[in-house]
């Protein structure tokens, strides 16, 4: 009897771990099948940045868009612009986009997506494309210049910080410049059948072009158009308001002389010296900016012309993201002895460019504007976004200045 019961207790135990690992089988699968088809259908869902933005299986995005020229012609994609494919995948839009375009940056995190994609158009001959694996909230770093026009599609709904991809995007573009976001209509998953399955992502995630221009008009765009692309999508054009004046980041007639009367302390070499109150953050960032833009050709340091403060941490954490790395990050006190160095001086807020000493002869002077909020107190959020707002504005001036550099001092 015992032993019947023994018995009975083990195949009682044996059915419910049957059941157990049957359930998780089956679990598996339907979660299997949800990475698979949730935003865009690929099983690397897994490992991208973005929630249910997974790049397509070609067969069904095909059957979606068999001609993806004409999608992007749609869009207002012309001949001669520079044109970034945000998330671009395995190139599905990148490809058509070079046939029009005279240069597209094809921006992805997934290094085997982008693989792929470079090997095809290895393949097809496509010399206008440049490949650059990266993260898309730091998009100044990646692009080496402002383009006409940015694509982001099938995305947009899955990203957390949405107004921060906005801002990224904003940094790239050129005054008047396009941002086009493709997305699925905000109508139920199960209507959007591709092959016969639901496609896309959950019903919940999907966002109407209100939803979308609710985000970016704030930022400093405007909507220009929505185009319908069917049968499930629609493309919402945005253009970048910012009217920036190139005199923002660039220099004047007056600078550009005062460059060309420097006289260099030594034949060989170049030295620039960053200035702000703290030796905080704004010269921080300058220095650094200008070390790696110019692969250090160039020689910089930073001083602080009030008292030296600690090192901002947002700084350092602002400058590994781009991969800047702020050696010996300590604050320094102007000396005389920096001032006799350089060659030549920039400011970087108000104090010290007031408080700037008289510089020798041959020693030139240049202020860069780079506002900060002028809120006493600030959240951390808020800290790290405006530090990189500064940082992004610094990279600015220090492409156009060494730019200049080069073809005045042959640096």
């Amino acid at each position: 009897m015992n032993l019947f019961r023994n018995s009975k207790f083990i195949a009682l135990k044996s059915f419910i771990f049957t059941a157990i690992v049957l359930s998780l089988v089956i679990q598996g699968v339907a979660v299997s099948s949800e990475v698979k088809d949730d935003g865009i259908g690929s099983a690397k869902a897994a490992t991208l940045m973005f929630p249910a933005t997974s790049m397509p299986d070609r067969d069904w995005w095909q059957v979606l868009w068999p001609n993806p020229k004409d999608v992007v012609l749609s869009l207002g994609v012309k001949s001669g612009m520079s044109v970034v494919d945000l998330c671009c995948g395995y190139g599905y839009f990148t490809f058509p986009l070079s046939e029009i375009s005279t240069r597209v940056y094809g921006i992805e995190l997934e290094a085997d997506l982008l693989e792929e994609a470079q090997k095809e158009a290895e393949a097809k001959g496509i010399r206008n494309c440049q490949w650059i694996q990266g993260d898309a909230m730091n998009l100044l770093s990646l692009v080496p210049e402002p383009v006409d026009y940015v694509l982001l599609a099938n995305t947009f709904h899955g990203i957390p910080e949405k107004e921060a991809l906005t801002r990224s995007v904003a940094s790239i573009l050129k005054p008047k410049g396009q941002f086009s976001i493709v997305n699925w209509h905000k109508i139920p998953r199960e209507e959007t059948t591709i092959l016969g399955l639901p496609r896309g992502p959950k019903t919940d995630m999907r966002m109407s072009p209100d939803q979308v221009a609710e985000i970016l008009l704030p930022l400093g765009f405007e909507l220009s158009e929505i185009v319908e692309l069917p049968p499930y999508h629609y493309g919402a054009i945005f253009t970048k308001l910012m009217e920036e004046s190139i005199s923002d980041f660039s220099i004047t007639e007056t600078d550009i002389e005062k460059l060309r009367n420097i006289e260099r302390k030594v034949s060989s070499e170049f030295h620039i010296l960053c200035l702000c109150a703290g030796n905080a953050t704004r010269s921080q960032l300058a220095e650094g900016w200008l070390k790696h833009l110019s692969d250090n050709s160039i020689k910089v340091m930073s001083a602080a012309t009030a008292d030296s403060r600690p090192i901002n941490s947002k700084a350092i954490q602002v400058m590994e993201e781009a991969g800047i790395t702020i050696i010996n990050p300590i604050s320094k006190k102007l000396t005389m002895d920096m001032i006799e160095w350089a060659d030549l001086v920039i400011t970087t807020c108000s104090p010290s460019d007031e408080n700037c000493p008289v510089l020798p002869r041959g020693t030139a002077k240049l202020h860069w504007l780079i506002e900060t909020s002028a809120k006493k107190s600030i959240d951390e959020e808020e800290l790290l976004f405006q530090t990189r707002s500064m940082s992004e504005t610094v990279q600015r001036h220090a492409l156009v200045l060494l730019d200049l550099l080069k073809d005045i001092h042959h640096i």
